[in-house]
């Protein structure tokens, strides 16, 4: 090994063991920060990177929201391998407390907005629950909805979800 290349391995050395060192303090910053780093490769949303402030609740239409599917979708999110199990969702506060949302004519409507439509069947075939009539978000709820893809299991069949199962809100960092 000549000196060039000696002295050239050792400089990628130094920053690789940097890039390491960074990495862990910016971990452990995050740590502190009452923050994460969420992950998103679900089609609902654009994929990426999102930074999510932990334990906040959304008070907005058009927040991303970080939260775990009630109890009664849980099993069908996951046993139909939408998500792998345990993953929370990640959609967009469509609907907030007083606002209504509504079945009409195959149409998710949400205060008088088409939100996109509602399918008797998700991609593979399988029966999707369905909603009818209007509902309100109550106090302590909120509507999630993807406006990004049509088909999207969100509010406009799971209705809405309990504050309690939101795990934060935040803002996408780099998506692709």
């Amino acid at each position: 090994m000549t000196a060039h290349q000696y002295i050239r391995l050792l400089r990628l050395l130094a920053l690789a063991g940097a890039l390491v060192v960074l990495a862990y303090g910016a971990g452990a910053l995050i740590r502190l920060s009452d923050h994460a780093l969420y992950v998103n490769d679900s089609p609902s949303m654009p994929r990426g990177l999102y930074w999510i402030h932990l334990g906040v609740l959304p008070s907005e239409r058009g927040e991303v929201v970080v939260f775990r599917p009630t109890l009664a979708f849980a099993h069908l999110i996951y046993e139909r391998g939408w998500l792998p199990h345990d993953m929370p969702l990640i959609k967009s506060v469509g609907g907030v407390a007083g606002d209504i949302y509504c079945t009409i004519d195959g149409h998710f409507v949400v205060d008088g907005e088409d939100a996109g439509p509602i399918f008797d069947r998700d991609a593979q075939g399988a029966v999707v629950p369905q909603m009818a009539g209007c509902h309100r978000v109550a106090r302590g709820t909120f509507l999630p909805v993807s406006s990004y893809i049509a088909r999207s299991f969100d509010g406009r069949y799971m209705g809405a979800v309990p504050a309690a199962n939101v795990i934060g809100t935040g803002v996408p960092l780099l998506t692709f």
